[in-house]
C-alpha cells in the first residue's frame, strides 16, 4: 500500500494523538486506587473507637452461649468481624473464658444496635460455667494449636457436639485424649 505524503501526514496527525490518549486513560484508570474496606475486626474496631459492645452471658459454655450488642459509633454503615479463635473474657476470673468457635461477619448500621449470638466454647474445664446475664470482655486470639482446632471442628460440622469441647480442653487444660471419645478429633 502506497501512500500520498498527505494522506500519511493526516494519519500519523491523528493516529498518534488517539493512540497516546488510549494509553493514559488506561493508565489512568488502572491506577486507581481501591475504596477502602469498610470491614473492621472486632478488636480493631474498639480500638479505633467505631463500636461500642456489651457482651453476656448466655448460661453455659458451648453453643451459642454469648450474647452480643454492638453499636455503631462511626455514623457510617461497617462491617464487623468476629475472627474464630477470638478469646471472650470473664468479668469474674474463677468463671469460664469463652473462645469464639465460628467466625461471624456482622451489619452495623449507624442508628440501631445489632444484636448476634456467638457460638463458643470453653477454654477452663475447672473454672465455673458462666451464668445467663454475666458480663464478658474482648481478649486475645487464642493460640495457634487452638484455632487450627476449631477451624477442624468447624470443617467437619462437629461444633456442636461434645466431643469437640473436650477436644479444646485437651489443647487448653491438658486434658487425657481417650477423654475425647471421637477418633476424628483425637487424632487432630
Amino acid at each position: 500500500i502506497v501512500l500520498s505524503p498527505k494522506t500519511f501526514y493526516l494519519m500519523r496527525k491523528l493516529l498518534f494523538p488517539t493512540l497516546l490518549l488510549c494509553l493514559f486513560s488506561n493508565l489512568l484508570f488502572a491506577q486507581k486506587p481501591a475504596k477502602p474496606s469498610n470491614i473492621f475486626d472486632l478488636k480493631d474496631a474498639i480500638a479505633q473507637k467505631l463500636v461500642s459492645i456489651q457482651i453476656e452471658g448466655k448460661g453455659g459454655h458451648q453453643g451459642e452461649s454469648l450474647k452480643m450488642v454492638c453499636k455503631n459509633l462511626r455514623g457510617q454503615y461497617l462491617r464487623l468481624r468476629i475472627p474464630q479463635g477470638q478469646l471472650m473474657e470473664h468479668a469474674n476470673v474463677s468463671d469460664q473464658t469463652l473462645v469464639v468457635a465460628e467466625e461471624m461477619l456482622l451489619a452495623v448500621t449507624p442508628k440501631t444496635p445489632v444484636e448476634a449470638s456467638l457460638k463458643t466454647f470453653c477454654t477452663q474445664a475447672g473454672d465455673n460455667s458462666p451464668s445467663a446475664g454475666s458480663a464478658f470482655a474482648v481478649g486475645a486470639i487464642a493460640p495457634t494449636a487452638v484455632c487450627n482446632l476449631l477451624k477442624f471442628i468447624a470443617e467437619k460440622g462437629k461444633a456442636e457436639s461434645s466431643e469437640a469441647q473436650t477436644a479444646v480442653w485437651c489443647l487448653t487444660g491438658g486434658s487425657s485424649l481417650g477423654s475425647i471419645g471421637d477418633p476424628e478429633l483425637t487424632k487432630f
